[in-house]
């Protein structure tokens, strides 16, 4: 990605990402359990998530719930399918009977094999296995993910607020 190219289009997390690692490769964009990313091992390890997530074949609009095992892993994946115009919903093991309701609503759902949650229709197993089949593969250098209007929602959170009930709230991609 030539750094030119912000300028002329919107810009997304996945470009904030690419830019730095253009200008700044070495410098550290993630710490997660004492391991540090750089920008540049971020952007191609974004790269690779986003070209494994394509064979999913969502659409966009879609929503995926996904398990948070680790702060790296996780943005990866939220990242990756804000890339790709689906919307996510995060969750840990301990929150699935909290959202149940959520579940249902879910074209897809990535979890570890002991927090697929009960009625779910479509589920892939986040397993080390998978994760080192996607960081094997060569990414797209030249994708560009869909235009995404201003009011599209990209994440979906959940509030009890005052009344103690589970509100769904989305956040578009102007947010």
């Amino acid at each position: 990605m030539e750094i030119s190219s912000l300028e002329s289009e919107r810009t997304t997390t996945r470009d904030y990402i690419a830019f730095h690692a253009l200008l700044h490769p070495s410098d550290i964009a993630v710490i997660d359990g004492g391991h540090e990313y750089t920008f540049e091992n971020f952007n191609r390890h974004l790269d690779r998530f986003i070209l494994a997530l394509q064979s999913f074949d969502l659409e966009v609009g879609q929503s995926v719930a996904i398990e948070w095992k680790s702060l790296y892993l996780h943005w990866l994946l939220v990242l990756a399918f804000e890339t790709l115009g689906v919307k996510t919903f995060t969750f840990t093991k301990d929150q699935i009977a909290k959202y149940r309701s959520v579940f249902t609503d879910m074209t897809l759902i990535l979890c570890t094999e002991d927090a697929v949650p009960d009625g779910a229709s479509r589920v892939h197993l986040i397993t080390q296995n998978w994760v080192d089949e996607v960081e094997a593969q060569e990414p797209k250098l030249d994708f560009r993910g869909p235009v995404l209007k201003p009011d599209s929602a990209l994440r979906i959170h959940h509030s009890s607020g005052t009344t103690g009930e589970a509100k769904r709230i989305s956040r578009t991609v102007q947010e």
